[in-house]
């Protein structure tokens, strides 16, 4: 994805979208029904977390400011 110079949050998708791709992968590879149900709600977590940085990365884009200055934690 790259930085195209909206600062630290591009960093922090790009991550993001790293941890759902390992997420899903375990989840694909979960033994038991424990094991699928954590890796279940942890992708729900990643997935959360990707909605908000995607929307905080579009209030910046139509230069608007960010609700909480772009820090590392979406």
């Amino acid at each position: 994805m790259g930085d195209p110079g909206y600062g630290p949050l591009c960093g922090e998708l790009e991550r993001a979208y790293g941890l759902l791709a390992d997420v899903t992968r375990e989840l694909a590879q979960a033994g038991d029904d424990a094991q699928r149900a954590d890796a279940a709600r942890r992708l729900e977590a990643v997935r959360e977390r990707i909605k908000r940085c995607e929307g905080r990365l579009l209030v910046v884009s139509l230069g608007q400011k960010a609700p909480c200055d772009l820090g590392s934690n979406c």
